[in-house]
């Protein structure tokens, strides 16, 4: 997309430059209107809500966080000694459908990276922490069932209360 060819062309008339991907102007229309709706700063806390919630989760199954200062919209995790990244990443996919990033360039199949932007809610959270038990077990590992879904209920719940507080505090 180039931004000076296309304003230089329409000055001209309604023609564009080239044919625009019409989906991909539908989709951006579709989200700005849902961001519009929700507002920036519920979009923000949920973020930051999630954000607590995989990481309390990812500690609890024994997991070392990659970065000491995590950004908010994801959570970059170091894959346990012995585990083959790939194998890791595939069966997370093909069994569960979850699909995570790996790691890029020297980071390649030692770390896997968690997002909770878009359209993520604490369910999605919840099943991924699930299937990564089960994933390590597979491969291998010794898992506590149920200890990174339980860690991050336990956020999720003190989060939905700090709202409902908040809430009632409003009106």
């Amino acid at each position: 997309f180039d931004l000076k060819q296309h304003l230089k062309k329409i000055k001209d008339g309604p023609d564009t430059p080239w044919t625009p991907a019409h989906t991909m102007v539908a989709a951006l229309a579709e989200n700005l209107k849902a961001i519009r709706a929700e507002g920036m700063e519920t979009i923000w806390s949920r973020a930051r809500t999630l954000s607590r919630a995989t990481r309390a989760g990812i500690e609890a199954i024994g997991l070392e966080l990659f970065a000491a200062r995590p950004a908010e919209g994801l959570t970059s995790v170091y894959l346990p000694q012995g585990v083959d990244g790939s194998a890791f990443l595939k069966r997370l996919e093909s069994r569960f459908g979850i699909k995570v990033a790996g790691g890029q360039g020297h980071l390649k199949g030692k770390i896997f990276r968690i997002a909770h932007m878009g359209i993520v809610d604490e369910l999605d959270i919840l099943g991924t922490l699930s299937a990564i038990e089960l994933v390590l077990d597979e491969l291998g590992r010794t898992v506590e069932f149920g200890a990174g879904p339980a860690a991050a209920t336990k956020v999720l719940a003190e989060a939905a209360a700090t709202a409902r507080g908040q809430a009632a505090v409003k009106a």
